[in-house]
C-alpha cells in the first residue's frame, strides 16, 4: 500500500516544486487539467513528457550526448567510470530505444586510444563487460589522468614563461 501512496503523492507534490517556464506553464492550466495531470506520478510524468520532451528537445539531447567526450573541457579530472555513466545516461535519454551494441560503440568512440593498452574494445560485447573492464583498470586510468594533468601543467607554465619574454 505504501508504494501506491508514494506514487499518488508524487503527482500532487511535484508541481509545487516547478520553477521558471514549467511553473508558468503549470499555473496556466485550469484546475480540472491540473487535477487530471496530478492524479499520480504516471499521469504527471506523461503530461510532462508530452509537453516538454518533444522532437526538438530529443534532437537537442542527442546533440548534447554526441558532444560528450572523456575528460572534455571542464571535466579534466573525470574518471573513466564517471564518463561511462554520463555518456550512457545521455544516450539513453536522447535515444530511448538505442541498442546495447550502439551504446557500446558510442561510448567507446570518444575515449582516448590509450584505453587500448588496458583492454581490447573488440573483446567487449556488453555494457556489463565494459563496466567490468573499466572497473578492473580504474587505477591505471587514474594514474594516466594524473600524468596527463602534470604534463599539461608543465606545458602551460612553459607557454606562459615563453609569452612573458
Amino acid at each position: 500500500m505504501r508504494d501506491y501512496e508514494v506514487w499518488h503523492a508524487l503527482g500532487l507534490a511535484l508541481p509545487v516544486k516547478f520553477i521558471l517556464t514549467v511553473k508558468a506553464w503549470w499555473q496556466g492550466l485550469n484546475n480540472r487539467e491540473k487535477h487530471t495531470h496530478s492524479e499520480s506520478w504516471t499521469s504527471l510524468h506523461l503530461t510532462i513528457a508530452r509537453q516538454w520532451m518533444n522532437r526538438e528537445w530529443i534532437a537537442h539531447q542527442k546533440v548534447q550526448a554526441e558532444k560528450i567526450r572523456f575528460q572534455s573541457e571542464g571535466h579534466a579530472c573525470e574518471s573513466a567510470m564517471s564518463y561511462y555513466y554520463c555518456k550512457l545516461q545521455a544516450l539513453c535519454v536522447a535515444v530511448p530505444d538505442i541498442s546495447e551494441e550502439t551504446l557500446l560503440h558510442e561510448i567507446l568512440t570518444n575515449v582516448p586510444q590509450s584505453w587500448g593498452k588496458y583492454f581490447n574494445a573488440e573483446d567487449v560485447s556488453t555494457l556489463k563487460g565494459l563496466r567490468q573492464a573499466i572497473q578492473a583498470n580504474k587505477h591505471l586510468f587514474h594514474k594516466e589522468t594524473e600524468r596527463d594533468a602534470k604534463i599539461n601543467t608543465i606545458l602551460e607554465r612553459y607557454t606562459k614563461s615563453r609569452d612573458d619574454h
